[in-house]
């Protein structure tokens, strides 16, 4: 149905329209830019989740180059990421899931980290759909445990989609911490995988295999 001629004369013509479209635009760009620049230094993931949500509206290079910029300063911890799959155990405590956090800063070199994680035994899977650069850390064995022929060592493995991508064998009060910077560009998911070695029969002593300080690098990001 056609509108009435006194509409269709005000309505504006297709100059007029695209015009109007661009302003909107350009209002709509600059204030989701403006907020998010306010927010950057006290809550940049609250920035980063606004420009993403402007992204959704308008097709905006302003607005993407101003959210690489901040989330490449933003820093990922893995111990503060969600956990898409907990597939830890331990069978002797009954334990379903045995992942520890910060538990122990120190490695058995008296190196002090920020931060660690480690599960007795089986795999965490974390989601890197954000699109990450890197994955880095050191893998060491902790300040106050001890090996020995019953709990020789532990090992972890990482994998990114399913494929090995780094491996730390055998680790003992012996072993040199192991710093890692591992490429994870295109992944969209990481797996940490802890096994153990020795006479003892439960292999539950993943933490010989403490990965300390793991963080997960976007691009642009130190």
């Amino acid at each position: 149905m056609l509108l009435p001629k006194h509409l269709r004369d005000m309505a504006p013509d297709a100059y007029e329209y695209a015009y109007l479209e661009q302003s909107v635009r350009h209002e709509y760009e600059a204030e989701i830019c403006s907020q998010a620049q306010a927010l950057k230094e006290t809550d940049p993931n609250g920035a980063c989740n606004l420009l993403e949500e402007g992204l959704k509206w308008v097709d905006s290079e302003q607005m993407r180059s101003l959210h690489r910029d901040i989330r490449a300063a933003i820093t990922y911890w893995l111990v503060d990421m969600p956990i898409l799959r907990d597939e830890t155990g331990n069978a002797r405590t009954g334990a379903e899931s045995t992942v520890a956090r910060d538990q122990n800063v120190m490695d058995s070199r008296s190196n002090v980290y920020a931060n660690s994680l480690w599960a007795d035994l089986g795999s965490l899977t974390f989601s890197l759909a954000d699109d990450f650069d890197a994955f880095t850390g050191t893998v060491a064995f902790p300040m106050g445990e001890m090996s020995d022929i019953y709990h020789s060592s532990a090992t972890l493995q990482v994998y990114g989609d399913g494929m090995l991508i780094a491996e730390f064998k055998n680790m003992d009060a012996d072993s040199a911490p192991l710093p890692f910077h591992i490429p994870v560009s295109g992944m969209s998911e990481l797996t940490l995988r802890w096994t153990s070695e020795g006479a003892n029969g439960w292999k539950d002593w993943g933490r010989f295999a403490t990965i300390f300080d793991a963080r997960l690098i976007p691009p642009g990001g130190q």
